[in-house]
C-alpha cells in the first residue's frame, strides 16, 4: 500500500506492515599469505524491522540446476527503512530472516526507488550459492 504526500504517492510499505526482523552479512575476502583469500561473512546490520515478500513465481516453476541438481529458489522483494547502514547494502551481501536463520537470501539488487531516503527496496533470492 502506498502513503500519499504532498508530493505523491510514497513508494514503500506502512509501518504497520514491517513484520519481519532481518540480519545483513557482507563477504570479507582476506588474504591468505598464500597467493589466495580467505572468505568469510561479517554482520553488516544487527537487526532491522523489514517488510519481506515473496514474489510472483519465474517462468519454470522456481527451479534451477544448482550443483548438477534441481534446486527449488525463491525471488523476494525486502523493504527497509533508509538509513546510514541500509543505504550501504548492495548486491553481493546476504539477507537472513532472524525468525528462521537457516533463511538466507542472497541481495541481487538494493535501491531508493523515489530517491525520498524513506526506504530501500532490496530484492532477494533464496537458495542459490551466495
Amino acid at each position: 500500500m502506498a502513503i500519499l504526500s504532498q508530493n505523491g504517492p510514497l513508494v514503500g510499505p506502512t509501518a504497520r506492515e514491517l513484520r519481519s526482523r532481518i540480519a545483513v552479512n557482507r563477504l570479507n575476502q582476506t588474504s591468505d599469505g598464500a597467493g589466495g583469500y580467505s572468505n568469510s561473512w561479517s554482520t553488516l546490520i544487527a537487526s532491522r524491522w523489514a517488510k519481506l515478500e515473496p514474489m510472483r513465481p519465474r517462468r519454470g516453476g522456481g527451479v534451477e540446476v544448482i550443483a548438477m541438481r534441481l534446486q527449488g529458489t525463491g525471488v523476494f522483494d525486502c523493504w527497509v527503512r533508509w538509513d546510514s547502514l541500509t543505504k550501504t547494502i548492495r548486491p553481493g551481501d546476504q539477507v537472513v530472516d532472524l525468525r528462521d536463520t537457516t533463511r538466507v537470501y542472497a541481495v541481487h539488487f538494493a535501491e531508493d526507488m523515489d530517491q525520498r531516503r524513506q526506504w530501500i527496496l532490496l530484492q532477494l533470492e533464496r537458495g542459490v550459492a551466495t
